[in-house]
Order: C-alpha cells, then structure tokens, then sequence
C-alpha cells in the first residue's frame, strides 16, 4: 500500500473531527486532501509508511510517529508559518518542513514535521523552566504541562505543542498590557513562578 493511502485509511478511520464536513463526499475530499499533505511532507523529510510506529489523536491533530521525526496535521494557526511565530525562543522546537493546508470549514490546517523528541524524565520544574524563559522572549504560555515539552537529540528543552501560546511583542503596548492582566488573572500561580525566577536571577547579576 503505497503511503497515501495508508495515511488515507488512518484519517478516515482515526481522526474523529469535528472539523470535517457531515457530507460524505466533502468529508471524503477533505481526508484525501489531508492525507496528501501528510503524505507530501513526511516525502520532504525522508519519513516512509515504514518508520510510522505510534499514532497520536487529539481534538484538532493527528500525529504521525517515526524513528526520529514527527509529522502531524494541526489546526493551531496564527496567522504566519509556525516557524515564523514561533522563531523568538531557543526553547520551542521549530518544525524541518511545512505545507500550509488543508482548509476546512471555517479552519487553515497546517502540516508539519518536527524532530521527534525524548520524553523521558520531564518535570515540573522543567516545565516551569521553559515557561519562564518564554516568558522572557515575550511568549505567553498557558498549557503548562509535562506531556507539552520535551528533550532534543542535544538534551535541551522544547516546547513542542504549540497550542495556548500567545507572542505578545508584535502587539501595541496597551494590548501587551492587557494581555499579561488577563495571563495573571487565569494563573497567577505562573505568575508568582516567574517571579521567584526574576528575583533569583536579578539577584545572580548583582553578584
């Protein structure tokens, strides 16, 4: 089975969508339009039907798992390529390939692969780790989780799911503002995180 139509088979019998139009000729449409952008960048990357071993279903993604990559269909869209928007920090992982598409109903689906991360051992102080030093590069992170960031081939950690993070620099200094109010109304738990994390290391520059 050539991996178009493997990648068919997993979307129209895994991926349980809202998303996807009730009509069954639209909805056929819509998973062979997935399919083909999956099936297209996993090609860039070297990735074949082979090396898929684990498959991965969320509420708005399907991920393709290998030996070393990762390649799934997201919704997350901000407006920009994903390595655009999320260029401003070391600790999320940028993706090796893209294809923006498919489009369906009212959503831009965007494929894309990313190096396949180590999970093994992350803790909350990892996570918390990585969500203060976005904070420092002007990111916005809400999904603060352990199963959301992970270790690269060179140990360092990075956020790779990239759902509830805002970058607020592009935005006009009130809007800035309002948007950090609102973060430390939602979770000022992060919040005093940081904090302690600024009060520790404006303290290692005085010394």
């Amino acid at each position: 089975m050539e991996i178009i139509e493997q990648v068919s088979d997993i979307v129209k019998n895994n991926f349980i969508s809202t998303f996807f139009s009730k009509d069954e000729e639209e909805r056929e449409k819509q998973v062979i339009e997935s399919a083909r952008s999956i099936a297209e960048v996993m090609k860039k990357v070297g990735m074949n039907e082979e090396e898929i071993l684990d498959i991965g279903i969320g509420e708005s993604s399907i991920c393709f798992v290998g030996i070393d990559k990762v390649v799934k269909l997201t919704s997350i869209d901000y407006g920009v390529p994903l390595s655009e928007y999320t260029s401003h920090s070391e600790y999320i992982l940028q993706p090796l390939e893209e294809k923006i598409g498919p489009k369906i109903g009212w959503y831009q689906f965007r494929t894309i692969a990313e190096e396949k991360l180590d999970f093994t051992g992350i803790t909350y102080d990892d996570v918390m780790e990585v969500y203060c030093h976005l904070r420092d590069d002007g990111y916005l992170w809400y999904d603060t989780k352990e199963g959301n960031i992970g270790r690269d081939k060179n140990g360092n950690l990075k956020l790779f799911d990239y759902g509830e993070l805002i970058y607020i620099r592009e935005l006009l200094p009130y809007k800035q503002q309002e948007e950090i109010k609102s973060h430390i109304t939602r979770r000022p738990d992060l919040e005093e995180q940081y904090s302690r994390y600024l009060e520790t290391k404006n303290n290692s520059v005085k010394k």
